[in-house]
């Protein structure tokens, strides 16, 4: 009777073993676990910590072995931890053609050969797919600038999602398409700067796109910047050789002696 209390009691710890999720989020678990978001064509990083502080031999915890995911949703592909990693990594692929709403699969976690006495735990995950998982804003969208003069670009990219990803940030002239890729980690923000210049005065208009880069068509913001190509003063030196107007004929020397700074310096 007294063996048959110990074996209860033995595996009611192990039931009710709290698990340690380090990401997406960092969050103590005992049988379901809500990931976040993530969009189509994302890989979801699972990591959880092997070590547990309840449950097998003598209920003192002990280090899970092995994690992988069961019963995925149709499509949907996974690769296990390697063993003994710590912390367990379990990779989640979800489809390029998912669509939008709640997903649920199962985490297994293994004690190979019942070593430490903690049998295997299963852990309910909870994950929302969804195209919004990114934001992006521009730190200015209209620039003045002169010909031939480097003209920087700032914006910001802000991933909301739970997964780890390369966005890709593109600028289109009338010439030219540049693209700049970036690393940016979940839930995390980072500045992006692409640096271009124009050669003739005139007025421009650049498409701005971040996309992700594994699924270009489907997870896509875009948005404008207004470019205004003036003159600089080295032009302007120049241009007032050419004459000024009736009204301002009493500052003609004044324009003559500019144009002669022109004439030396170029």
């Amino acid at each position: 009777m007294l063996y048959l209390l110990f074996f209860l009691l033995l595996f009611s710890e192990i039931f009710f073993a709290t698990i340690n999720i380090v990401q997406p989020t960092k969050e103590s678990v005992d049988n379901s676990y809500y990931a976040g978001i993530v969009g189509p064509g994302q890989v979801l990083l699972i990591a959880i910590d092997k070590k547990v502080e309840t449950g097998g031999r003598f209920n003192k915890g002990g280090y899970y072995d092995k994690a992988y995911a069961i019963n995925l949703p149709k499509g949907w592909s996974a690769e296990p931890s390697k063993l003994f990693d710590n912390p367990l990594h379990v990779y989640i692929t979800v489809p390029q053609d998912a669509e939008e709403g709640l997903y649920s699969f199962l985490i297994q976690l293994e004690d190979l050969d019942n070593a430490e006495l903690l049998g295997n735990k299963t852990i309910n995950i909870t994950v929302r797919v969804s195209k919004d998982i990114f934001d992006f804003s521009l730190k200015k969208k209209l620039y003045v600038t002169g010909p031939k003069q480097p003209l920087r670009i700032v914006a910001n990219i802000n991933n909301k999602g739970s997964a780890s990803d390369i966005f890709v940030f593109e600028i289109a002239t009338e010439n030219e398409i540049r693209k700049k890729e970036v690393f940016v980690p979940l839930k995390s923000n980072i500045d992006v700067i692409e640096e271009l210049s124009f050669d003739a005065k005139g007025k421009e208009k650049l498409k701005v796109s971040v996309y992700l880069k594994q699924s270009p068509y489907s997870i896509k913001k875009v948005d404008s910047i207004d470019v205004l190509v003036e003159g600089n003063f080295f032009e302007d030196l120049g241009a007032s050789g050419t004459g000024v107007l009736l009204l301002f004929i009493p500052f003609q020397p004044i324009y003559n002696i500019l144009y002669l700074i022109y004439s030396i310096l170029s």
